[in-house]
């Protein structure tokens, strides 16, 4: 593993780059419990995935990616950080739900059907940039108009706050990576895995979305490390 200081710059810079980079970046989050991964493998793996889909077209890229035999939100072992790694959501074709639409990002960016990741509340969705009326839940492996989403919302949300269509908007790569951090992170305070913790938000606290509070919450839990 490269020394941290120039991981963390090489991180930064991947984001700066923007989305043909963006993969290398989310490669990155798995360094501190895989730390001899080949970007250039994983760069690979995507372009043989995407050269599987028969057509240029959304129904073609769902289909092959979420159809019988495809890729699979793990509902059996939800909180596995595995289901956040790329490499490992590529090996096992298991993953969580931003996971698989990263990957959905990367297969239609590749043969030219634009999706976009959409920070839904509680989930992660993807937006057709062609018809931004349709989305995509790639952990269902479902296609959803705007309505059902609503309906969605309502049904997950029973209590909570109203519907805002602001929910449906796409995010940058700087969201979909704090997004990202944010579930492993998560993870990673349960099991007390405070060097994965570490490594994870030097990352957060370079990307250009961090604030204050996320340079606190670093110091706050690196203090067990002490």
């Amino acid at each position: 593993m490269e020394a941290d200081g120039v991981a963390v710059d090489r991180f930064r810079q991947c984001v700066d780059l923007g989305d043909a980079s963006v993969a290398e970046a989310v490669t990155m989050l798995a360094l501190f419990h895989y730390p001899n991964l080949s970007v250039e493998a994983i760069g690979q793996a995507l372009d043989v995935l995407a050269a599987t889909v028969p057509s240029a077209t959304r129904e073609s890229l769902v289909a092959t990616l979420f159809g019988p035999g495809g890729f699979a939100g793990n509902t059996t072992d939800y909180y596995d950080p595995d289901n956040s790694y790329l490499h490992r959501v590529l090996e096992r074709r298991l993953g969580n739900p931003i996971s698989l639409a990263f990957i959905a990002i990367e297969v239609g960016r590749r043969i030219g059907v634009p999706l976009r990741g959409v920070g839904f509340p509680g989930h992660f969705l993807l937006r057709d940039v062609r018809e931004p009326d349709m989305f995509i839940d790639p952990f269902g492996g479902r296609v959803l108009t705007e309505g059902e989403c609503v309906v969605w919302f309502y049904q997950s949300h029973p209590a909570g706050p109203a519907w805002q269509r602001d929910f449906l908007e796409p995010v940058g790569p700087d969201l979909l990576l704090s997004r990202m951090i944010g579930n492993l992170v998560a993870i990673f305070e349960r099991n007390r895995d405070f060097g994965a913790i570490q490594w994870l938000m030097r990352l957060r606290c370079s990307l250009p979305n961090a604030t204050e509070a996320d340079r606190r919450a670093f110091a706050r839990m690196m203090f067990p490390m002490n």
